[in-house]
């Protein structure tokens, strides 16, 4: 069953566009006459006449003549006598539509008026239909052509309308107008709810790119780069699709708008200026009540100019599982330009603006059952009851019974479109539900943690075990002990994989005993699998999550998660260690390293300098200096004794960072195939180490006049050549600049050590490496010796 209900405020920031006012001229109270002005008709009101074309959109009988005559003044028209009763109120934006016939190509203008010249607000759009009913809308939210006038928060008393505005007739021209379609000020009809407009704290967000050179980078709103037709605000956003970009690139909202997405009903609507004809998509992301992601496209039909496009929330996703939005409320947008459409070989920007949520009047209601099952219960009861926001939390209002005894308790409610919090009690609230915000079906608000369903039809919910998200005997509790040797103030969290997302979220773990280890337990599905990391810290970037790159429980395909198998229930292991028990080493003492990029095969050094970014700075820039003026610049960092991948940048954006080749001796390639960084391993590190002086965009040194090295592989001794750990390198003549790079038979350079000038005694530590052959090369600034030794 389904029935309507009046419009209800669900957000701050909600405001309500007045129900639309008609007139047909099918009666007295449904007619507005106009009184001409200009020319021989001034003063003169005409009376509706017999609808020349009954067909197509209007087979109404009666419809208004609107005469223009010959050679009259270009500026002749008629106003609206006596005006519409309850004014036009165009405080909330809408639109005015008019059913028009004419015979010949022309305009049709719409002035509103309130009295002053200040109010009025006027304009024209184009008719090509000839011949045949056409309905031309005049959207409220335009800035008016006469003044740039907006009609925001006003309300209007007379309507004017203009044939042909600019242009006498050469001949006399009869047009015919009917169903003229206007918000009046009263009643409810739609809403519109804005989302993003940059215009105030509230209402502007950040986009946090991705997918391309712009990744990880924060785009701030910027000024309108064509304040015009519809647009004329200072201040809008900028999505930017860089050349070579991945397809699927995009921006997300950081942080999230302040007002959710409500898609119980009607459209996402925004302004947009393309220099292109292409498509905007946008994606809704973290549903309040658990909906999946939702994504859909519309195409532009202007370029270089504003346009307003708009997507319907019953529209399925473009996604997996393909669903429509309607119904739930979503805290994240994203936003893509020509999603899935290669990059061009340039920068490509779009512009949007005023993102809102425009809805339809009425809101539909749905029956829905909902069942739950006591048999596994331990609870003492005589009556279930089903409460939730929808009847206030009662008690009692909403009993349920178990005509058949078989445990399984039910009733059936008529609740609107949308999402509902609720839980299942017991007399009269003498009991409830103690559910734990980890699991599926939850919404934990202002600490309490509820039921969430999701309405979008008549539905019969499934019965699950009370306290529980699933049937009763499917699902099992899993227990991840996480040992953690200096916990952050901001907790330690369960996080990753498609299951858990970024912390900060229901997922923080807990030492109620103080004992060093954090523990979280959740419910899910028997044989539930998925990858996972943790957290040292609530750090949505996931700049304090665990490196474990390189230990045989990251997954290298997966960003270096770890995966939980089927039928696992308890996971017990060390933070940042792939171990199976909480007792975890204490902390390694963190090591100086050195990087060192030789610039001088650079063209020109970006005034702002070089800067070392990676994963030890969340990618944020990290200054070097070239003291010296050599061209080497160098920055000492003191880092955990880890993996890191990191890069060097030829100034501070993001395009300026160096570019490697995938699959080089030095290099690691993120699991989406889109970064290509450097990498460095510290876990066997002294205290003091090295990166070695490398070329930008190079694995090697510097080698711009390789053919004057002299080649001399009888310039070092290096003992012993079969090696268990420790070997030592001896230079025999004097030198500068020292690298020693050591190579695996199948070209994997292993390590890079910078020795500096030191002739005698150089420690090389080769505990950790496979067994096999491997080529020791030192290069100086005057001569290159190669050696092979073997690790056993």
């Amino acid at each position: 069953m389904k029935k309507h209900l009046l419009p209800i405020m669900l957000f701050l920031g909600m405001v309500s566009i007045n129900a639309q006012n008609v007139f047909d001229y099918e009666s007295p109270e449904t007619t507005i006459p106009f009184q001409f002005f200009g020319g021989a008709q001034e003063g003169i009101v005409l009376d509706p006449v017999a609808n020349p074309n009954p067909s197509g959109i209007n087979t109404s009988a009666t419809v208004y003549p609107f005469t223009e005559l010959a050679n009259g003044p270009e500026w002749a028209g008629g106003f609206s006598n006596p005006d519409p009763l309850e004014g036009i109120d165009a405080t909330n934006g809408g639109e005015i539509c008019i059913d028009v016939h004419f015979s010949e190509t022309n305009s049709l203008t719409v002035k509103l008026e309130n009295g002053t010249a200040e109010d009025e607000w006027q304009l024209t759009v184009q008719n090509d239909v000839l011949n045949e009913w056409t309905t031309l809308c005049f959207d409220l939210t335009q800035a008016g052509e006469a003044n740039n006038s907006m009609t925001a928060g006003k309300m209007f008393s007379r309507l004017v309308l203009f044939h042909g505005l600019g242009e006498a007739a050469p001949a006399e021209q009869i047009i015919y107008i009917d169903n003229i379609v206007f918000p009046d000020g009263g009643g409810s009809g739609e809403t519109t709810t804005i989302i993003l407009d940059a215009e105030t704290a509230e209402t502007t967000a950040g986009l946090f790119h991705f997918g391309s050179t712009l990744a990880d980078s924060i785009v701030a709103p910027v000024p309108n780069p064509n304040m015009s037709g519809i647009n004329m605000s200072s201040t809008v956003f900028e999505l930017n699709k860089p050349a070579n970009a991945q397809p699927w690139a995009g921006a997300f909202t950081n942080p999230n708008p302040t007002t959710p997405v409500d898609a119980t009903s009607g459209m996402i609507c925004l302004d947009v200026h393309m220099d292109h004809i292409g498509t905007i998509s946008v994606k809704f992301e973290e549903a309040i009540g658990g909906a999946p992601n939702w994504i859909q496209s519309v195409s532009n039909t202007l370029v270089n100019e504003w346009e307003t496009v708009c997507i319907d929330f019953t529209a399925p996703s473009l996604e997996d599982p393909f669903t429509p939005a309607l119904g739930d409320t979503y805290s994240k947008l994203v936003f893509f330009a020509d999603f899935l459409v290669d990059a061009a070989d340039v920068d490509v920007i779009t512009y949007f603006d005023n993102v809102r949520v425009v809805t339809s009047g009425e809101i539909p209601e749905y029956e829905v059952t909902f069942n739950v099952d006591m048999n596994e219960s331990t609870e003492t009861f005589t009556q279930m009851y089903l409460s939730g926001a929808f009847n206030e939390w009662s008690g009692n209002a909403n009993p349920m019974n178990d005509d058949d005894a078989d445990g399984v308790w039910t009733t059936t409610v008529s609740l609107p479109i949308g999402s509902h919090e609720y839980k299942f009690s017991f007399d009269d609230w003498t009991g409830s539900e103690d559910l734990n915000k980890t699991n599926s079906c939850t919404i934990t608000t202002d600490g309490f943690t509820n039921r969430i369903v999701s309405v979008t039809a008549d539905t019969n919910l499934d019965a699950v075990c009370y306290a529980s998200c699933y049937a009763c005997g499917t699902s099992a509790n899993i227990t991840w002990n996480l040992g953690v040797d200096d916990p952050s103030d901001t907790g330690v969290w369960l996080a990753g994989g498609a299951e858990f997302g970024a912390p900060g979220g229901n997922y923080e773990m807990s030492d109620e005993d103080g004992d060093g280890v954090y523990s979280v337990t959740i419910e899910r599905l028997i044989g539930w699998e998925g990858f996972y990391t943790f957290t040292n810290g609530n750090c949505p970037d996931f700049s304090c999550k665990e490196n474990i790159a390189g230990q045989d429980c990251a997954n290298p395909d997966n960003f270096n998660d770890r995966y939980l198998d089927a039928g696992t229930t308890e996971v017990n292991t060390c933070f940042a260690e792939c171990t199976t028990d909480t007792n975890c080493a204490p902390a390694a003492e963190p090591t100086m390293t050195t990087f060192s990029v030789d610039m001088n095969e650079v063209e020109t050094v970006s005034a702002d300098g070089v800067n070392l970014f990676g994963q030890f700075s969340n990618w944020g820039n990290i200054p070097m200096t070239d003291d010296d003026g050599d061209g080497v610049w160098t920055v000492t960092l003191e880092l955990d004794k880890t993996i890191y991948e990191y890069k060097f940048k030829n100034g501070v954006d993001g395009e300026n960072q160096e570019s490697l080749v995938e699959g080089s001796s030095c290099t690691v390639t993120t699991p989406d195939g889109m970064f290509t960084n450097r990498l460095i391993d510290l876990t066997e590190s002294e205290a003091n180490s090295s990166a070695g002086v490398v070329c930008y965009e190079s694995c090697e040194a510097c080698m711009t006049n390789t053919t004057d090295l002299e080649v001399n592989n009888n310039l070092i001794k290096l003992y012993p050549t079969i090696a268990q750990d420790l070997m030592y390198l001896d230079v025999l003549t004097s030198f500068d600049n020292g690298i020693v790079q050591i190579i695996s038979l199948q070209g994997a350079l292993r390590n890079t050590i910078q020795i500096g000038n030191n002739t005698t005694g150089n420690a090389i530590n080769v505990a950790n490496y496979p067994q096999g052959t491997y080529i020791l090369s030192l290069t100086t600034d005057t001569f290159r010796s190669t050696q092979r030794f073997i690790k056993i």
